[in-house]
């Protein structure tokens, strides 16, 4: 299964919103995060100095929450797994909510305007047509997407330095995987706990 596909099952409904008796959206059964919860959480991303720092944070808040997670990590320090023993039903989902608050996505029209800028960058082939390049840009567009906020800006930015020509969604891949896995691996868990009861 990959990355994109595991991703899926836990992405935030954009359609979701809170009806009047105040019911969270949810997400695969669990509560996630209000829009303007989701609306400020993208604002702090945006802003965010490095996606390892955003990680970071939010490791430590929630072993604020929950003292008994640990990271799994393989023979090369890899984080492959998070562990939780013993947790409040009740801070399981705030703990849950602070990692959904890190993988909140750029809306698909704010990464079409930095792939347009991008492309004046880099060298275009004579060949690509006007409407090649849209059909790209909303290619590439609807999969970055998919990723946390920070993270893809963090990827443009280092695609822009090493760029001459298109870019393909690799290029951006390659410098996204490592660092939402492991916020990926957090919330998977936290949502298994949620789910589960425990």
């Amino acid at each position: 299964m990959s990355m994109k596909q595991v991703s899926s099952v836990i992405s935030i409904d954009r359609r979701a919103t809170p009806s009047k008796t105040s019911t969270l959206p949810t997400v695969a059964g669990v509560a996630g995060l209000e829009v303007c919860q989701r609306d400020k959480a993208l604002a702090r991303l945006e802003q965010a100095a490095s996606p390892i720092e955003v990680t970071t944070r939010v490791i430590d808040s929630v072993s604020t929450l929950i003292p008994s997670v640990e990271k799994i990590h393989d023979q090369d320090f890899n984080t492959v797994g998070f562990k939780i023993t013993d947790a409040d039903p009740d801070k399981l989902q705030q703990a849950y909510n602070q990692v959904l608050t890190s993988m909140v996505p750029l809306p698909t029209t704010n990464i079409e305007q930095r792939i347009a800028m991008l492309a004046t960058l880099i060298v275009l082939p004579n060949t690509l047509t006007a409407k090649m390049m849209t059909t790209k840009t909303k290619a590439l567009a609807a999969e970055l997407s998919e990723y946390p906020a920070d993270i893809v800006i963090y990827a443009f930015k280092e695609v822009t330095k090493t760029a001459t020509f298109w870019p393909s969604f690799a290029e951006f891949y390659k410098h996204m995987s490592p660092i939402y896995r492991t916020r990926k691996l957090l919330c998977d868990r936290l949502h298994k706990c949620i789910v589960n009861g425990r």
